[in-house]
């Protein structure tokens, strides 16, 4: 009798092993950011973009999962298989927006570290945060650190239309001109 009751028990308490966690957006984006190299300016915009339009489009768990455990950027694209024809319409434009002729990019001259933009304000931005990368009444790690964070949303709103850049940009300078107040070097 207790043997019945102990097989019954271990058949019983049979518990499959939980699923591993469907990669959320930004994890999509950072693993497609560190499968190009050498990374830069270019590199985190198609993150950006990425994440963008996975959010905006919402990507299901089979493209997220399929992304995040891509190898290597090797061209196949067998990952878009499993966007929609919508979703793979709207990536490839969002792409193909990143790769417009460096002549037409007004920041591409001011900070290599910037996105490439055609809005004026948004270069200024980027004109703003060289000056606060050379502002000694910060701390060095302080510096790099709002430095990277302002890149990282300008690369952001780089995939909006040029009238929403317009607009964030010239706020975002004038919340940076009334925040930081720097001594010259």
């Amino acid at each position: 009798m207790i043997a019945v009751v102990a097989v019954v028990a271990e058949l019983g308490c049979h518990v499959d092993p939980p699923l591993p966690p469907v990669p959320s957006c930004p994890e999509v984006a950072s693993h497609v950011y560190a499968l190009m190299s050498p990374g830069g300016a270019h590199a985190r915009a198609v993150a950006a973009t990425m994440e963008r339009r996975c959010d905006v489009d919402f990507w299901s768990e089979r493209t997220r999962t399929c992304l995040a455990e891509e190898p290597a950027l090797d061209g196949q694209h067998k990952c878009r298989d499993t966007l929609t024809a919508p979703q793979r319409t709207q990536l490839a434009t969002a792409l193909a927006a990143l790769d417009a002729p460096a002549a037409t990019s007004v920041s591409a001259i001011t900070d290599p570290d910037c996105p490439p933009t055609v809005v004026e304000e948004c270069a200024a931005v980027c004109d703003a945060l060289a000056q606060v990368a050379q502002c000694y009444d910060m701390a060095p790690q302080a510096r790099v650190m709002l430095k990277q964070s302002w890149v990282h949303a300008m690369a952001i709103w780089a995939t909006q239309p040029v009238d929403v850049q317009r607009r964030v940009c010239i706020e975002q300078l004038h919340n940076m001109q009334r925040s930081t107040h720097c001594q010259a070097p």
